[in-house]
């Protein structure tokens, strides 16, 4: 065969080959224009376009998109790529697949690049790196993995295995200059597409904003009235718009001084807690005293050392230990169980027992207080054979219901705690059945009443327990408790012994008089005395009755100065409220004195109590004097 034929025979074999290379990389260009934005879900390709909507039909195929000219860019060039028809440039479309490149040589970049279809489920970084495969590296790097659109045609678009003619290298390699026009290119159309991004972004809150316009309207309207009425006065209607106004912008301006408050006391109690730890906790009985630290207390101990600066203030006289704590909460358990075999037992011989039986509900309770101070209400004690409750109960009547009581009053009572679990801070629903903090409050207050028998349960124990647990654990709360109850202040309210109830009453209205005097006047007219009040204030330190975290800050003030913190807490209550006690009648302060408003002012109620401060000393020698006059006349009632 001369040399001619032979060279004929040799480029149609090459054709044939170039045109079976295009016919598979059209089929791969359809596939890798769609499968660019799909992943495979359930079995079946899913499509989503670019707002995040699902484009595939229940059969797994495209739904028709609208126009894209980005994509529609994409497809185009590879389709010229898989023609032989130019695409860009002054080719005459030769040797089929070089698309532009046929003529001189010169046409566009995409002629040389065929689309890759990227598998199910692969990353698009991944796509990108194989696509970009033999690339420069300034290609691959940084512009490819930032730029989104550039990541779409990285996965889109790869090298030709074979260049152009006319071009000076070989192999699908890019010329300096084809990859410095390619990488200015996928800037630019970047660059446009953050712009479209941006104004898309522009448009969303200008939507908002036209919405709370109109909202703000719609508010607006409500100032006319119907339209079967007669129209209200412009100058009426202007009026109560900026009035609405000005609230309006009042509750936004308390918000916002609320939110800076907030902000700077979180920052303050961050810079103190360093403090604690660091300097304070570590030196604290060389230090507990300093003005310094008194000016960081009273500003409120962090959470984070709150628990730890108790114990420590607290200290540990009785050496109650762990193994004490699991010696009594074992016997507690076993108190438990019997108790339930013995109600079981009385209910089921209940009509032939009655002699026998003790009631053990939460009227017991009450009943136990009032043999101690239902005094506050004009009777004396029948405990002590007189004609208490009215006088109309015998001697021996009275012994008996003290006897009721004193057994309530020891491990008896463990049963009247389940009661009072559910009523203990019920807004926090941790407490409750089921709740994480129930079995360990529960075993406390338990361990407790078996380790103080002559004290047992009385409600209002759990909330003190509970303000301990919230802040260290278990065991140290059954120590903290166990040592802040054998205090004389909190031991006489908890044992209601009214003959030390008496003296800290009268001394908090003398001190009241002293500080507040036209409250403390009102209240005398209104025949209000501190059994009505203060007793449930004191028994549970304020917890029942404010916000958990204001009496937080008063429990802090309290292992800062002890019991006169929480007589200048009281009398900064009365102080706060003075001006409505003033003009309220008797129904309505006992109501406002028995429960607070929810909305108490904390920064209003601490300056209040700052007001109020009598010297420690003064105070020892008011109570002084309170006990003498309590030990000297003993059956007398609670009269403060």
């Amino acid at each position: 065969m001369d040399p001619l034929s032979m060279a004929a025979a040799e480029a149609d074999a090459r054709e044939a080959e170039q045109a079976k290379a295009a016919a598979a990389a059209a089929a791969a260009a359809t596939e890798a224009t769609t499968t660019c934005r799909g992943t495979a879900t359930s079995g079946l390709p899913s499509f989503r376009d670019e707002f995040g909507v699902d484009i595939t039909t229940s059969a797994g195929d495209l739904k028709p998109l609208p126009a894209d000219p980005r994509k529609a860019d994409v497809v185009s060039r590879v389709s010229s790529t898989a023609s032989g028809n130019p695409a860009v440039g002054d080719g005459n479309g030769g040797n089929g697949g070089n698309g532009g490149n046929g003529g001189n040589g010169s046409g566009d970049l995409a002629g040389s690049w065929v689309c890759v279809p990227r598998a199910a489920g692969e990353p698009a970084a991944t796509a990108a790196a194989a696509a970009a495969a033999g690339a420069p590296d300034e290609l691959e790097s940084e512009d490819v993995a930032s730029a989104s659109l550039a990541s779409e045609y990285a996965s889109a678009l790869a090298p030709r295995e074979e260049a152009a003619p006319g071009d000076a290298t070989r192999g699908g390699a890019l010329s300096a200059d084809a990859a410095a026009e390619v990488l200015e290119k996928m800037r630019v159309e970047s660059k446009e597409a953050m712009q479209g991004l941006m104004n898309k972004t522009e448009r969303f809150f200008s939507w908002t904003k036209q919405k709370a316009t109109q909202g703000m309207e719609d508010i607006q309207k409500e100032f006319n009235r119907p339209s079967n009425l007669p129209p209200k006065d412009p100058a009426e209607a202007r009026a109560q718009q900026r009035q609405f106004t000005e609230m309006l912008a009042n509750a936004q301006k308390r918000e916002a001084d609320v939110a800076k408050l907030k902000a700077q006391r979180e920052a303050a109690l961050a810079t103190a807690s360093q403090a604690w730890s660091r300097d304070i906790i570590p030196n604290f009985d060389e230090v507990r005293h300093t003005k310094r630290v008194r000016e960081l207390w009273w500003q409120g101990l962090p959470p984070s050392v709150r628990g730890e600066v108790w114990r420590l203030a607290l200290g540990n006289d009785l050496h109650v230990t762990e193994e004490l704590f699991q010696i009594f909460l074992s016997h507690a358990k076993n108190k438990v169980r019997d108790a339930q075999r013995l109600s079981a037992n009385h209910r089921g011989s209940r009509s032939s027992a009655d002699g026998d039986a003790v009631s053990l509900d939460s009227n017991s309770v009450r009943d136990r207080a009032a043999s101690g101070a239902s005094d506050a209400s004009g009777g004396g004690n029948g405990g002590n054979g007189g004609s208490g409750n009215g006088g109309s109960s015998g001697g021996a009547d009275g012994e008996e219901a003290h006897a009721d009581s004193r057994v309530v009053g020891r491990e008896d009572s463990i049963q009247l705690i389940a009661l009072d679990l559910s009523r203990t801070f019920p807004a926090l629903g941790i407490f409750q059945s089921g709740g994480p903090y129930n079995e360990k409050l529960r075993n406390v207050l338990e361990a407790y009443v078996c380790y103080r028998p002559d004290v047992g349960y009385l409600q209002g124990m759990s909330f003190a327990a509970s303000m301990l647990l919230l802040n260290m654990g278990d065991v140290e709360t059954f120590q903290c408790f166990a040592n802040l109850l054998n205090k004389p202040f909190q031991l006489a309210f908890f044992r209601m012994d009214v003959v030390m109830i008496r003296p800290y009453l009268d001394t908090f209205f003398e001190l009241l008089a002293e500080h507040v005097p036209l409250v403390a006047a009102r209240l005398d007219e209104l025949n209000i005395t501190a059994g009505m009040f203060l007793v449930e204030w004191l028994l549970t330190m304020y917890s029942k009755y404010m916000p958990l975290d204001m009496a937080m800050r008063v429990w802090d003030l309290f292992f800062l100065d002890g019991e006169l913190s929480l007589f200048r807490t009281g009398m900064g209550i009365l102080k706060m409220y003075g001006d409505v006690i003033l003009s309220q009648s008797f129904d309505e302060t006992a109501q406002l004195l028995s429960r607070l408003p929810a909305d108490l002012d904390e920064s209003v109620l601490f300056q209040c109590i700052a007001s109020i401060n009598p010297s420690p000393k003064h105070y020892q020698e008011l109570l002084k004097e309170a006990m003498r006059r309590s030990k000297a006349n003993p059956s007398k009632h609670l009269d403060r």
